[in-house]
């Protein structure tokens, strides 16, 4: 298998590039679409919320890790997406929302990214 990060000696940019939007478009949404899918068949099970709330957590400290490199969506945008799913698992976990809105922000989440990758291109 390949090695996926820019710091690949002799390889040009536009290759780096190109790898990157495979793994990007053919294996990362794939694998947050299957994510969403998990997510939404056990909402209601403390576990994956908690996992979710783990995830999202990961998400809100990515927005001040400067030194993680470039990615094909908004920080900022991620950011807010992380606080509104974390802020719903917690809502979800007293009874305040319905638990199918963390499937449905984490898709609008996917959504969102996908839509800036084609918009923002490479931020």
């Amino acid at each position: 298998m390949y090695r996926i990060g820019l710091l690949q000696k002799g390889m040009p940019a536009s290759e780096i590039v190109s790898r990157r939007k495979t793994v990007f478009y053919c294996i990362c949404i794939v694998v947050r679409a299957s994510l969403i899918v998990t997510v939404y068949h056990w909402r209601n099970a403390r576990l994956v919320q908690a996992l979710v709330l783990l995830g999202a957590l990961v998400g809100l400290m990515n927005f001040w890790n400067r030194s993680g490199g470039t990615q094909w969506w908004s920080k900022k945008f991620q950011f807010l997406m992380s606080f509104i799913i974390a802020v719903l698992v917690i809502l979800t976990y007293f009874g305040v929302v319905k638990s199918w809105t963390i499937p449905a922000a984490m898709l609008v989440s996917l959504l969102g990214g996908i839509l800036q990758s084609f918009i923002v291109g490479f931020c």
